[in-house]
């Protein structure tokens, strides 16, 4: 059986993570360490790998820049990426979350643990999805949670919310981060307009349009500055690529002629994802590797295709003009043209042949580039906790939530905990001719928390068993 390789960014690698890649390495991972982010990349480039640790051991900037760029790499588009955490630190935590990291684990978790904990965290969604709180024992105590977001953009009157909350129409939103903070505003509040699920720029399932305004008491002068600030380094609407390529070498032949400054790419990681992405992703090119799409494969292709906008463009990478006529009734419509080779004119095609339409901001929208601080944010709910067992919280919060993402939790006294959402319950609908049934926005979720000893623990079940 082929070993799955690892790659784990620390600084100078110590005992203990010495102990822990031995425990992998009997598991039939291979663990490669590295002091630098830069060395990492050039290794991603060549070979990918479906697991990254990030360590918090360097430089708090290093870190961040490092989750910045991994997070944006087409490369490790479906990569399981994990915070390695050697000591508390909720600014970390909290750009994880909102970078999409898959989960946070403590080094200093004993051998056991912190092997169950890795396992757990790099499991299938069914495997965690069966996990839950059950056996715990019943509490009602509230508890605030917060849920990791982005904003993609903005305008003086709108705002696109990314997140895994699934809000309702006319749902009201509290959002906290740099942007409400540079405001002088301790939230921005939202009132949810539409809910999208394409288009999508980040590691999140869904998205929300909202119309938005900053708390009474906020200095208009600071509203005002932030939004001209960000009117000057208005991005414009990046155009999206979709690279379907299997060979690493013809995949970086195009990615070094498609500027980040113009383009916004991702790249399918498995042959499953050749359908999955540009659903969520709605790209207006398409680079497809013409192995991946001829013979059998040619259903995939059309169902890759159906996923892609009306005005997309599909190049067949590897395939001559002649091939093309072929495909024609499998692409809805699509424009599909071939590239035998790549050229040293690619720029140039892609502008004047393959894209419909010219980059540029959409309307009076504000797009902000994704590495911008201002897009970190965070929705912030009143909820109730409901059930406690073991590593598990039961909470009913007043919205959907889509599960596998990171979610922070704040209790009564102040303390911060940081879960992964496992699971979560449809709410209740209303009885047709059950005069006393009543319809509920409740959903329940399951979390597994992210514990950072033994110590941490004591003290949060202690607290919450005296409430």
């Amino acid at each position: 059986m082929k070993r799955q390789g690892i790659y784990w960014l620390v600084d100078h690698p110590s005992p203990l993570h010495e102990e822990r890649s031995a425990l992998l390495e009997e598991l039939d991972f291979v663990v490669t360490f590295y002091s630098n982010f830069e060395d990492m990349y050039k290794d991603l480039l060549v070979k990918r790998v479906s697991i990254i640790l990030i360590g918090d051991e360097l430089d708090p900037e290093q870190v961040r820049q490092a989750m910045d760029q991994l997070a944006g790499m087409p490369d490790i588009q479906g990569a399981r990426l994990l915070l390695s955490l050697s000591k508390a630190n909720d600014e970390l935590c909290f750009y994880a979350s909102c970078y999409g990291f898959r989960d946070i684990i403590p080094l200093s978790l004993d051998e056991s643990d912190w092997l169950h904990r890795f396992q757990f965290s790099t499991a299938s969604n069914n495997e965690m999805s069966q996990l839950s709180a059950q056996q715990g024992s019943t509490v009602n105590d509230s508890i605030a949670v917060g849920i990791p977001a982005r904003i993609t953009w903005i305008n003086g009157e709108e705002i696109w919310l990314e997140s895994k909350a699934r809000p309702y129409l006319g749902d009201g939103l509290r959002v906290s981060g740099p942007l409400a903070d540079e405001m002088g505003s301790q939230v921005l509040n939202l009132k949810v307009k539409s809910q999208e699920s394409k288009n999508l720029a980040y590691r999140f399932s869904e998205a929300a349009v909202c119309s938005w305004e900053a708390d009474q008491d906020a200095p208009p002068e600071n509203v005002e500055h932030v939004i001209n600030e960000l009117k000057k380094n208005n991005r414009g609407d990046k155009k999206k690529v979709f690279l379907a390529m299997q060979s690493p070498a013809l995949r970086n032949a195009i990615m070094k002629y498609l500027d980040p400054k113009l383009f916004d790419v991702h790249s399918a990681l498995q042959k499953k994802s050749l359908i999955s992405e540009p659903k969520y992703f709605t790209p207006s090119l398409v680079f497809i590797e013409y192995r991946l799409c001829e013979g059998e494969a040619m259903g995939r292709f059309q169902d890759m295709v159906a996923q892609t906008p009306d005005h997309s463009t599909v190049v067949l990478v590897g395939a001559k003009k002649e091939d093309v006529a072929k495909f024609h009734n499998f692409a809805l419509g699509r424009n599909i043209e071939a590239l035998f080779q790549i050229p040293k004119n690619l720029p140039d095609l892609i502008q004047s042949k393959y894209l419909k339409t010219k980059n540029g901001s959409s309307g009076q929208n504000i797009h902000i580039s994704r590495s911008h601080r201002y897009t970190f944010c965070e929705i912030n709910l009143d909820a109730r906790l409901e059930r406690v067992g073991g590593d598990f919280f039961q909470i009913r919060i007043p919205m959907g939530l889509a599960n596998y993402g990171l979610v922070k939790l704040i209790l009564k006294d102040g303390q911060t905990l940081f879960a992964k959402v496992v699971g979560s319950t449809t709410p209740k609908k209303r009885v047709e001719g059950d005069e006393q049934s009543e319809e509920s926005h409740d959903h329940t979720i399951t979390c597994r928390v992210n514990w950072i000893n033994s110590e941490h623990k004591s003290k949060a079940v202690t607290l919450i068993n005296n409430r």
